[in-house]
């Protein structure tokens, strides 16, 4: 549902709650599968724009070209839009539209939020090889899913994207998935990735693991992201504090 639906025609109030009625009710659909993303973005967004909307009359959009389900909306990819001039009418039907849309989906955010969270608790991450190197902000992150014997192998990569915001992105790159016994983790990266030698050899080597079972795509890839990066970025300042420490 884009940013705008609600000074979309008509303006009635009536008919935005039921607008409303049918959004919600596709996020019941993907929480009833465990579906964490896009929903939680979207509803980000839609939070920011009512917000936009009450203090500058303005509405938050994007059109950003979205690479995958969990693909951030960065303050640098948001754009406003100034609302039309509206009649006394429509004005009074979008204010009761506004306090009834934003209760709802703080309401909403709120559920998302608590599904993220437990998800995200039960997934464990462990540095395999080269944690010294966590640095580089390039290496390894595997996940084995048990259910269908499948490896999976992804390369990462960590840039700040927004320095002065400590933004940080984590980038995956899949370059292996198959039968966990068709090759091993040396022979995956020899034949499949894109580093150098060098970085092969040096750079770290993550495992995911996951106590149940929930989408890939959705959930999970997103999730293992936040996850690896959380745990590099939190590694790496606490190894700097204890060095100025000393």
């Amino acid at each position: 549902m884009d940013t705008d639906w609600l000074i979309k025609e008509p303006i009635d109030f009536e008919h935005k709650k039921y607008v409303l009625l049918g959004y919600f009710k596709k996020i019941d659909k993907l929480l009833d599968q465990n579906k964490i993303y896009p929903t939680f973005i979207e509803l980000s967004l839609h939070l920011a724009s009512l917000q936009t909307l009450v203090k500058e009359n303005a509405i938050l959009y994007t059109n950003k070209d979205f690479k995958s389900f969990d693909d951030e909306v960065l303050m640098k990819d948001l754009l406003v839009r100034q609302i039309p001039t509206l009649s006394s009418n429509d004005t009074n039907e979008i204010d009761s539209i506004i306090k009834y849309s934003s209760s709802k989906f703080f309401e909403y955010f709120g559920i998302v939020k608590s599904y993220w969270s437990v998800i995200y608790d039960t997934i464990s991450v462990s540095v395999k090889r080269n944690k010294k190197n966590l640095k580089s902000g390039i290496g390894y992150m595997t996940y084995n899913d048990k259910k269908t014997n499948t490896i999976y192998v992804w390369e990462y990569f960590i840039s700040q994207v927004v320095p002065e915001l400590s933004e940080y992105n984590n980038e995956l790159t899949l370059i292996y998935s198959g039968d966990k016994k068709s090759h091993t983790f040396n022979e995956i990266v020899e034949t499949y990735s894109t580093l150098t030698d060098k970085e092969k050899k040096q750079t770290p080597v993550f495992e995911m693991k996951v106590s149940d079972e929930y989408p890939m795509d959705e959930t999970l890839i997103p999730l293992f992201k936040r996850k690896l990066m959380s745990y590099i970025l939190q590694t790496v300042r606490l190894e700097h504090i204890k060095k100025y420490d000393q």
